[in-house]
């Protein structure tokens, strides 16, 4: 039920915050909005994409750490 009520609330602001934009200013936010999303997106991914890449050392200490990133990279 809480989930419901939070989204409905979410619903209506949204609702009353497009009303009151005009056209430019909605497109404007909306197109930072996507802007800052995409950067954030890809500065986390490029640097765990970096982190898989390396390569790992040897010893049990490299293959626990391959292992952690596996299994990392499957929670993603």
């Amino acid at each position: 039920a809480s989930q419901v009520s939070s989204r409905a609330v979410t619903f209506v602001l949204n609702l009353v915050i497009t009303r009151m934009l005009t056209p430019e200013a909605y497109g404007l936010a909306a197109v930072q909005f996507h802007l800052i999303n995409t950067v954030i997106l890809f500065l986390a991914r490029e640097g765990f994409r970096r982190g898989c890449l390396r390569p790992p050392s040897d010893g049990i200490a490299g293959v626990q750490r391959a292992r952690r990133t596996l299994v990392m990279a499957a929670l993603c």
